[in-house]
């Protein structure tokens, strides 16, 4: 394997030299696996393209040595015709002179010889024209077939360089063809080798995704699991009126699973129950809205407003509370409670006697229809020892 003439190194590599075996692997020819390779010569194609550049500048150079010969011979000629023709005008201009010479002797000897003198003259001169004509007329015609043959010879010479360069780019368009052809199907082969790089990746990120999402809906479950298990805790512990302890372990439980409705309503009871009504109250509306239905955290925040004295707020959650289940005892016996407080008494004793009627167990709706009941009886002895 050559070394490569694109990336040959400004200090030549020599055969046998000292050099660094990493600069020998870079230098070194890599064949089909270079982008300039001609595979159908199977040849670098650099060195045919330098050998194109050469051929053309070879044809230029010769052109212009046979036209630079050419106006040198040109040159000649011309110069050959000027010279006659400067003759031919010195020559004419001695004639006249020797006719005006002449005249005057005939002027001075007599009018007799006159016509000879003329017709000698018009012969000498007529017959210089003639031989100058004569001589131009072969050197314009030398000049003609010079010049013919001078283009005749060009015409030939470039049309055997033309032949040679049409040649040359005939198969430099065969190289240039060859090489984009390879380009081509390089291109297809990378595009296809994208295309399937690509399936690969996105097959790995719908992998990746679907363990993140396995992952994230496992911790989500452990992390439910442990809130429902500090939920549970939290609810021992409110049972032993361990109020603090458990309302921390309610905290915990909406730490680890903020959308726990049952620990925001658990929060919130043992809250009411440290005298932390305000919190308490937040808890519950926050449990109500994750869980519309969840009728437990409607009557609780009756009560704790029942317990600051705003009964119609009481009342207005208690009714909520039925709304969503009507036959629930508490619900009915803590309307009726707050009914008593209003002096409400038809609307109180309504309310008790429908919880008893749901539930006759409901000690709490029976022991004040029972005082009611004891104390209207009272007030009317009363009444009538008056």
């Amino acid at each position: 394997m050559g070394i490569c003439p694109f990336l040959t190194p400004t200090a030549p590599f020599i055969e046998g030299a000292d050099h660094d075996e990493e600069m020998r692997h870079l230098l070194r020819c890599r064949e089909e696996d270079c982008l300039v390779w001609s595979i159908e010569y199977h040849a670098c194609n650099i060195p045919r393209l330098a050998e194109l550049v050469s051929g053309v500048q070879l044809i230029e150079a010769r052109s212009e040595s046979k036209i630079e010969r050419m106006v040198h011979i040109l040159t000649g000629y011309s110069s050959d015709i000027s010279t006659q023709l400067t003759g031919f005008e010195k020559a004419t201009e001695q004639a006249t002179i020797k006719i005006g010479q002449n005249l005057k002797q005939v002027v001075a000897s007599g009018f007799d010889d006159l016509q000879d003198l003329l017709r000698t003259q018009l012969n000498f001169i007529q017959n210089g024209m003639d031989e100058n004509s004569d001589k131009i007329k072969s050197s314009l015609d030398n000049l003609k077939d010079a010049l013919l043959q001078g283009i005749d010879r060009i015409i030939q010479s470039n049309k055997s360089q033309a032949e040679r360069l049409s040649h040359l780019l005939e198969g430099q368009n065969r190289l240039f063809t060859d090489f984009i052809s390879v380009q081509n199907k390089r291109m297809e082969k990378m595009e296809d080798l994208v295309e399937l790089t690509a399936r690969n990746n996105q097959q790995i990120l719908n992998f990746l995704n679907e363990q993140e999402t396995r992952r994230q809906a496992e911790d989500r479950r452990r992390q439910i699991q442990e809130g429902r298990d500090h939920n549970n805790q939290g609810v021992a512990l409110f049972h032993k009126q361990a109020y603090e302890a458990a309302a921390a372990e309610f905290k915990e439980a909406i730490t680890l699973f903020p959308d726990f409705p049952e620990a925001h309503n658990n929060l919130g009871l043992t809250l009411s129950r440290l005298k932390q009504s305000d919190e308490a109250k937040s808890h519950f509306i926050k449990a109500i809205k994750l869980l519309p239905d969840m009728v437990e955290s409607y009557i609780n925040l009756g009560c704790v407003y029942h317990l600051e004295s705003d009964f119609n707020e009481a009342i207005k959650y208690f009714e909520e509370a039925l709304k969503h289940k009507g036959n629930l005892a508490p619900a009915y016996t803590n309307l009726g409670n707050a009914y008593h407080e209003l002096d409400k008494f038809k609307e109180a004793v309504s309310a008790w006697k429908r919880a008893v009627e749901i539930d006759p167990d409901e000690i709490e709706a029976k022991t004040c229809l029972e005082r009611y009941g004891a104390s209207n009886q009272e007030e009317s002895e009363s009444q009538g020892v008056t």
